[in-house]
This record gives structure tokens, C-alpha cells and sequence, in this order.
């Protein structure tokens, strides 16, 4: 009777912090950094693809492009807009048979965009309210970023912004 008790107590404490993870829009498996099958006891085969990073996929037939970040995960482009501002040609999406297999990362913003202050060269992917460096030329070329979409804003703006990883 005491386990009871006590699993209906554990069960119920479960269901709590599941429902206020899901309130602050969190899976709770990504809140522990786990890949999003883990917390249900699925083993996933899917795996990130570094080793395509900084391509542009979609599915054979669809319309949805992903880009692969620098750690191998796909990230989905939420829309035309977005995909204009930070690449600006419809050219380079390759059909790709195996997307599913890889990890799913978080989504581009429908703000996301190339940025530079007034005051510097240096490109940064702005993107979730986070600015990420584009660690030089090579990088832009690599992702296909296209240079002449990059906004010039006044410096202080882009200095107040917080800074993400590298995008390498």
C-alpha cells in the first residue's frame, strides 16, 4: 500500500513538471539536452551530420528546405522571407531521401537574419535574439549566405545582442 502511495505521488509529480515544461513550450527532453525520443524511452537512430553542414535539403517533392548547421543538425527555413534574407537564390536545395534520419534541430526564427554594425565588417546570423559570428569567407561561401542580403545597423544595436557560438 505504501508503494502505491508513493508511485501515484512520483506519477503525479511527472505530470506536473511535464505540463509546465510544455507551458514554457520545452520538451522535457530537450530541457536535458536529450535527443526528443529519449524522455519516452525511444531509442533513435536519428543522428546529427556535421559532415553535411551547410547544406541545403528538403525532402524529394517537398517544399520545406532545411539547412544543415555547423553541428550537424537540420534547421528548418520557416518561410520565403527568411530564406531570402539570409541566401537570396533558390538554387543549391538538393533532394535528400535520408532528411528524417537526421536529428532535427530548432527552427530559424521568422526574424532571422545577416546583421553587421555600421562600425565593423564582421558578419553575425542573427537569429532566437542570439547573434552568431560567421567566422569568415570561407564559412559564408559554405553555407551559401549570400553577403549582399547582410542589414547595416548602427553599432550599439548589434553590440547589445547576445552572443551565440561561432557559426563555423
Amino acid at each position: 500500500m505504501t508503494y502505491e502511495t508513493h508511485a501515484a505521488v512520483a506519477d503525479s509529480a511527472r505530470k506536473a513538471r511535464h505540463l509546465f515544461a510544455l507551458k514554457l513550450g520545452l520538451a522535457p527532453s530537450l530541457k536535458l539536452g536529450l535527443a526528443p525520443d529519449a524522455s519516452r524511452g525511444v531509442v533513435s537512430s536519428r543522428q546529427p551530420r556535421p559532415d553535411l553542414a551547410g547544406r541545403r535539403l528538403c525532402k524529394p517533392g517537398g517544399r520545406t528546405i532545411y539547412l544543415v548547421d555547423p553541428a550537424g543538425y537540420r534547421r528548418r527555413v520557416p518561410d520565403d522571407l527568411v530564406y531570402a534574407r539570409i541566401f537570396g537564390d533558390g538554387c543549391d536545395v538538393a533532394d535528400h531521401r535520408g532528411l528524417e534520419a537526421i536529428v532535427h534541430g530548432p527552427s530559424f526564427a521568422a526574424n532571422t537574419m545577416l546583421v553587421r554594425g555600421q562600425a565593423s565588417e564582421t558578419l553575425y546570423l542573427l537569429d532566437r535574439g542570439r547573434k552568431r559570428r560567421i567566422a569568415g569567407t570561407a564559412v559564408l561561401h559554405k553555407y551559401s549566405f549570400d553577403s549582399r542580403r547582410v542589414f547595416v545597423v548602427r553599432q550599439p544595436l548589434i553590440d547589445a545582442v547576445a552572443c551565440g557560438a561561432d557559426w563555423e
